[in-house]
């Protein structure tokens, strides 16, 4: 397709220089704007400069066409400018089918209907994106399924969000940006959902949180019948040196397999309903949750870490502490917890106060 001047070639590279081109919008087929391997396309410009990609119809767009043959990878360099794909509801984007490459310096939007993450084998993602600088990269869909290798660095940043199904699968995050103003380094959220669907599904997926980087995983909506739960399945999630990491939603279902790890450093996990503002959504009955789900490591360096988890007031914060170790949701180093490890015990400081409703889990060296 084309218009002032540029035109998409499924099966040729493209360059679009927003100091040349200004702000195009595309319509079309949405196999129209399909990019096939090993071809390639570059976005340049000021960021206030943008190519948008707007299919109409029913149909596909495929980024990436060649499994399995040895093809170059399709990559997408946004060096500069706003880039977007925004499609409706009916019509889909399957990314990294055959093998796509995002390198996100400017700002990257795939937006509207269904985006498809292709996984190789079901297991490993063909679509790798690195986030460099103050780049953004946002997927804001209907729906998403699949899985995607992310690395975001410097001041960096993504959103991954549905309001329908999110469903990241054999997914692997790394962050270690810098936080944006009033930001996150990534976001992944779900904002509403039909009543019988659970909002945020982590299936074999592990994101590691570094440096001063931010990540939510946030179910939160306005309808009262929907489902606000996350469920973690299989997923490992490790925070270090002085990274946050906060889960926000009305219930979280833990399965075997997964667990939330403190590293070296003073990172730090929060857990509290969706407003961040009401106490923490696990189910602290016998046999609803995996032993050992919250890890300790003391063998990477010094570890000042802390579960946060929110309370209702200093007795709440109390009972839930006594409950936790008794149900034996604790470990260090992969141990489970229930009595002190190579001198290491998990105490309850500092304790609960108005001013930092939490109850705090931390180490403490004897």
């Amino acid at each position: 397709m084309s218009a002032a001047g540029f035109t998409w070639h499924p099966e040729q590279d493209d360059v679009y220089d927003g100091n040349i081109y200004g702000n195009t919008t595309l319509t079309g087929l949405p196999s129209a704007f399909d990019k096939g391997q090993p071809y390639n396309f570059t976005m340049k410009g000021p960021i206030e400069n943008s190519l948008t990609l707007q299919p109409t119809g029913a149909g596909r767009t495929n980024w990436g066409n060649s499994q399995g043959n040895g093809a170059a990878p399709t990559n997408f360099y946004i060096e500069g400018g706003t880039f977007t794909y925004r499609s409706q509801k009916e019509e889909e984007l399957y990314v990294g089918y055959g093998s796509v490459v995002f390198t996100v310096m400017g700002h990257c939007h795939l937006l509207g209907g269904t985006v498809n993450g292709y996984i190789l084998n079901e297991q490993t993602p063909t679509t790798l994106i690195v986030i460099k600088q103050s780049g953004v990269f946002n997927i804001l869909t209907r729906e998403f399924v699949g899985g995607l290798s992310v690395n975001i660095g410097d001041g960096g940043s993504m959103r991954l969000g549905s309001t329908r199904a999110l469903a990241p699968q054999f997914s692997r995050f790394n962050v270690h940006s810098t936080v944006p103003d009033g930001g996150y380094s990534l976001d992944i959220s779900a904002t509403a959902v039909e009543p019988i669907q659970t909002a945020i599904v982590l299936e074999k997926t592990s994101i590691t949180c570094q440096g001063n980087s931010k990540t939510r995983v946030l179910a939160s909506f306005t309808e009262l019948l929907a489902n606000k739960t996350i469920a973690v399945e299989g997923t490992i999630i490790d925070a270090s040196d002085n990274a946050v990491v906060e889960f926000r939603c009305d219930r979280i279902h833990i399965d075997e397999g997964c667990s939330f790890v403190l590293k070296n450093g003073s990172a730090a996990f929060f857990f509290s309903n969706k407003y961040g503002t009401e106490k923490l959504p696990l189910d602290l009955r016998a046999g609803k949750n995996p032993k050992a789900i919250f890890n300790f490591v003391t063998t990477k360096g010094a570890n000042t870490g802390t579960f946060r988890f929110r309370a209702t007031s200093a007795a709440d914060a109390r009972q839930q502490f006594l409950s936790m170790l008794s149900l034996g949701l604790f470990a260090i180093d992969g141990t489970p917890y229930t009595s002190t490890i190579n001198g290491y015990s998990i105490v309850n400081e500092p304790p609960y106060t108005d001013e930092h409703p939490y109850l705090v889990m931390r180490l403490k060296h004897s």
